[in-house]
């Protein structure tokens, strides 16, 4: 039987950091490097995307529920009697009062009030009123807060 050799002993981790990288070595070592770099740019895009989003999730479930309240609200008109219109001025007060200006302005097209109170308030109604309450005709600035949503305002 042939006598053991002795094994030579050999230091990996040494002989890789002394000898030069080949050069299919260094090159995917850019590679890894630069698919780093890239993730992470990908990465931060992705995290504003998802904001961005969120935000517009948002937006869309404010639309809808302004638009739900205002279907809602547009059963009020056209009003008939005088106690509908006082109350119609205490729901303008107490509600959202930008969704009464939008339909108010809706119902009033590019005409205004002149020409389209008619879908507000009835022609018999209208006839008991006017803007200051002279000739014996109740005062329509006395419901404020219907006057300025006629007029489009919607601070109040």
């Amino acid at each position: 039987m042939a006598t053991p050799r002795k094994i030579r002993q050999i230091n990996y981790g040494a002989t890789a950091e002394k000898s030069p990288k080949c050069s299919n070595c260094q090159s995917m070592e850019e590679l890894k490097d630069f698919f780093k770099s890239e993730m992470a740019v990908l990465s931060v895009q992705f995290k504003l995307v998802l904001e961005e989003q969120a935000q517009q999730k948002i937006q869309i479930a404010q639309l809808l529920r302004e638009r739900s309240e205002a279907e809602g609200l547009s059963s009020l008109f056209p009003v008939t009697d005088n106690d509908e219109l006082i109350c119609l001025d205490h729901q303008i007060e107490l509600g959202n009062r930008n969704c009464f200006v939008k339909i108010m302005t809706e119902l009033l097209g590019s005409s205004g009030p002149k020409a389209n109170l008619k879908y507000i308030i009835t022609d018999e109604l209208a006839m008991q009123y006017n803007v200051d309450g002279i000739l014996g005709k109740a005062s329509l600035k006395s419901l404020s807060f219907l006057y300025k949503a006629l007029l489009g305002k919607t601070t109040m």
